[in-house]
């Protein structure tokens, strides 16, 4: 009884050993790895990174800076170099995107309320705030009508009059909705998780759906569409597909390309090299990258269903895309990559040529100040870059043809660095972050091939 009862035992612990997982390798620590020094934790936690927090004004003299981890609205004379006005929200008003009108308003989306709030450009004053929906992100400003867009990552586009107007629809489009790019009667918003653009017509129903560009035939497939401007400033008119050769609008995205490939999880360094096991396409070895890539595409619409793109761009080395600035020429953009962070040689900033297509002109220098987070930038008609900081909490301002720091301008002294707020959002050193597939602590839409096993969604 004592041999069967040892045989038993044998034959189960074979067979578990037989149905484990495998031995996970050692992962040696990649060369570009993030140093994030000493364990530093805040009572409470700062909110996930979304980007797209300034706004140059219409003056050309005044950032508009929203703050979301301390919860407050700075405007900043950039000729001064001095914020001449700062409005302090209530905790965990998480005040986001910035849009203004032609009467001195400026309109925060304030994502932890769910409210539009609506400022004094001059004074920098809270005139007060209005419910818009549960997720408020993107804000824009309709000219022909003077009224004001909330497009909410819980599917509706809420419409409210200018100034402290009342609100005039609140109309259900889908979930994931972004940003807003006003052109005549339509507007052009993006979707997040799903990365493409919707067309909405002047009842605000879908006109039609507009792909991202993916600049790979097969292995891969577009995600996380972090920010979406027009590429230069556009006039306001209808469309109209009867008109020939009509001045249809120029969008820039930055988003990224997900790896549709095998990735193997018991191989060292797989997240970074791409995937590739064996059933991959030609993400890999085209991309050269991990399994996610950033792409930046300069897109043109037209009359017909699909976009005219323009040489879109891939950075490998650039995660999380949450902002870029564009010139008024359009000639001219910078993009910022909030991963890159406490990296040991990969740069946070990277100037780009937009004439026909997109191209990489040069990288930031390795200067001290690019070492913070930053989140968001604007170019202003003289070329300086603008770019803001979220820790420490500053704008820096880069001349025109320098690719150095000329001012750094504080926006407060307080401290929100957060040792696990940075790891979610730092670059592993393989061109990855968490936040690249959990991109404001939610999920990608993805479904990855992971090992070989069934299809797996991000969780």
């Amino acid at each position: 009884m004592f041999k069967r009862g040892l045989f038993l035992a044998g034959i189960v612990t074979l067979g578990l050993r037989c149905n484990a997982a495998p031995d996970v390798p050692a992962n040696p620590t990649p060369p570009n790895a993030p140093d994030f020094g000493p364990v530093v934790t805040q009572a409470v936690p700062p909110p996930p990174i979304s980007g797209g927090t300034m706004l140059l004004s219409h003056d050309g003299v005044t950032a508009i800076v929203s703050d979301p981890d301390r919860d407050f609205v700075s405007f900043v004379d950039l000729e001064a170099s001095v914020v001449r006005a700062k409005t302090t929200l209530n905790p965990n008003d998480e005040p986001g995107r910035v849009a203004e009108d032609n009467a001195g308003n400026v309109y925060v989306a304030l994502r932890g309320t769910g409210e539009l709030a609506t400022f004094a450009l001059k004074t920098g004053e809270l005139l007060g705030r209005r419910y818009a929906c549960n997720e408020p992100r993107g804000v824009a400003y309709d000219t022909a009508r003077d009224q004001v867009f909330v497009a909410c990552a819980t599917g509706e586009l809420v419409t409210f009059g200018s100034g402290m107007g009342v609100m005039v629809s609140s109309v259900l489009i889908e979930r994931d909705l972004r940003d807003l790019v006003v052109v005549g009667d339509h507007l052009y918003v993006s979707k997040f998780r799903e990365a493409e653009i919707l067309d909405l017509d002047s009842t605000h129903k879908i006109f039609r759906r507009l792909p991202l560009p993916n600049p790979f035939s097969t292995g891969a497939h577009v995600a996380m569409a972090w920010r979406m401007r027009a590429a230069t400033p556009q006039p306001q008119r209808a469309l109209d597909a009867s008109v020939p050769n009509p001045p249809y609008p120029d969008l820039v995205v930055s988003y990224q390309i997900d790896s549709t490939a095998f990735v193997p999880t018991t191989v060292a360094g797989s997240y970074g090299s791409g995937g590739g096991g064996g059933n991959g396409g030609d993400m890999p070895s085209i991309g050269g990258g991990g399994i996610v890539n950033t792409v930046m595409a300069h897109v043109s619409t037209g009359p017909n269903n699909g976009m005219q793109m323009n040489g879109p761009m891939l950075f490998q080395s650039a995660v999380l895309p949450v902002d870029f600035a564009i010139s008024s020429k359009g000639d001219r953009a910078v993009l910022v990559a909030a991963g890159n962070i406490k990296s040991k040689s990969v740069e946070p900033l990277a100037l780009v040529g937009m004439a026909n297509q997109i191209s990489v002109v040069s990288l930031q220098t390795n200067d001290p100040v690019f070492k913070g987070q930053l989140i968001a930038a604007e170019m202003r008609d003289n070329g300086d870059v603008i770019i803001q900081n979220r820790e420490p909490a500053t704008l820096t301002i880069i001349n025109a043809g320098s690719s150095s720091p000329s001012k750094t301008i504080t926006l407060s002294d307080v401290s929100r660095e957060d040792t696990g707020h940075d790891i979610f959002h730092a670059s592993s050193g393989t061109g990855i972050a968490c936040a690249s597939c959990h991109g404001e602590g939610g999920d990608d839409a993805q479904t990855w091939n992971f090992d070989g096993t069934k299809p797996r969604r991000t969780a």
